[in-house]
């Protein structure tokens, strides 16, 4: 399933769960409505862990006694022909059709209701990627975090501010916007704070970079470095962070790097800059003039190589290109072909770089 097919079910099944709510706010479920409802309940943990939230949010005792009562009744009905696609297909329809009037009145203040509750519940969810793996999550309150190769992040919110901790890696943070509940990102020795915007935060080494690609952030400098975070171990920092007075403020096209000694670097990026740092998540690297270098060091992120530039004139040499993440061969065939670097394979994920005219010390080894 794709991701994007992921967030549409995650609608879906909410939009279902409200109707059944509004059908079980009318009385109105015969003993097939009820195991129509006991069949859409089992095809997914999550319709019945969604459907019992909406129910307890609505504080309906009577909707969670009859979602008791199908289940019982499944139990016990020895006759499967009601959990049939067809029979399900049919009684799916004509709960569309019923949804008129008062029935369709509960279901729209239901879903207006639960958007306005899911909005202030608790979240906690660790998250993480392998090398060269990039996942996008959709969080409770609807921001978005898309999450680049090797990074760990955690989720801690609640009522008062939305916490999240990004121990190792890079991410993007696309925030739904809630004045009064902070989004913060710790991050190293410091902290991003937003309330809706959409922004870029890559830990690496101790260094914080963080680049804006809509609205403004804050950056606070903390006391306390985030390390050794888990699900269980999340610090208690939330209060102290957004009490602080920012040490700096981007807006959007700014980009800053801060360590312990502070915020050190802000400068303006362009547009085609910020689509170059997020072409990961298409699944390719884009260099337009970077050093050899730097490309290297990119490309090493998402790919177990070990990568050395043998020849130190070439580090400084101007490359181009579009590289398919962890794609090695590739990574390479371009360097030989258009840049004038001759590449060697030595040992078990090792490659080295040369410049193509220089003859190696040792034996040919086999090139890549």
């Amino acid at each position: 399933m794709t991701k994007n097919a992921h967030i549409e079910s995650d609608s879906v099944v909410h939009s279902e769960a409200c109707a059944w709510i509004a059908q079980m706010e009318s009385g109105d479920l015969s003993r097939a409505d009820r195991l129509a409802l006991q069949q859409w309940m089992r095809k997914s943990p999550a319709h019945e862990e969604t459907l019992r939230e909406y129910a307890e949010l609505w504080n309906d005792m009577d909707c969670l006694g009859v979602m008791q009562m199908a289940h019982e009744e499944a139990l016990h009905d020895d006759k499967k022909k009601f959990f049939n696609l067809e029979i399900y297909g049919r009684v799916k329809t004509g709960l569309r059709r019923f949804l008129t009037g008062g029935a369709l009145a509960t279901a729209a203040a239901l879903s207006i209701w639960v958007a306005i509750g899911l909005n202030t519940v608790e979240q906690k969810l660790a998250i993480g990627t392998r090398l060269g793996e990039a996942k996008q999550v959709t969080l409770d309150d609807g921001s978005q975090i898309s999450i680049n190769t090797a990074s760990n992040v955690f989720v801690d919110f609640d009522k008062i501010e939305r916490t999240i901790y990004l121990t190792n890696g890079e991410a993007v943070f696309s925030v739904a916007h809630e004045k009064g509940r902070p989004f913060l990102v710790h991050a190293g020795a410091h902290t991003i704070k937003a309330t809706g915007t959409e922004f870029v935060v890559r830990l690496e080494n101790g260094v914080v970079d963080v680049i804006v690609t809509e609205g403004r952030v804050e950056i606070l400098e903390r006391q306390q470095t985030v390390a050794n975070v888990g699900p269980d171990t999340l610090p208690d920092i939330k209060s102290t962070a957004s009490a602080k007075l920012p040490d700096a403020v981007l807006v959007q096209g700014q980009r800053a790097r801060a360590t312990q000694a502070g915020v050190n670097l802000i400068e303006q990026v362009n547009l085609k800059q910020v689509e170059q740092r997020l072409s990961w998540r298409s699944g390719v690297l884009d260099f337009s003039g970077e050093t050899l270098q730097y490309a290297v060091n990119e490309f090493m992120r998402y790919t177990p190589y070990h990568i050395e530039i043998a020849d130190k004139e070439i580090a400084t040499r101007r490359v181009g290109g579009i590289f398919k993440l962890s794609d090695a061969d590739q990574f390479v065939d371009i360097l030989k072909e258009n840049f004038g670097i001759a590449a060697e394979f030595d040992g078990k994920n090792r490659v080295i770089l040369r410049q193509a005219n220089v003859q190696s010390p040792t034996e040919p080894r086999e090139n890549l």
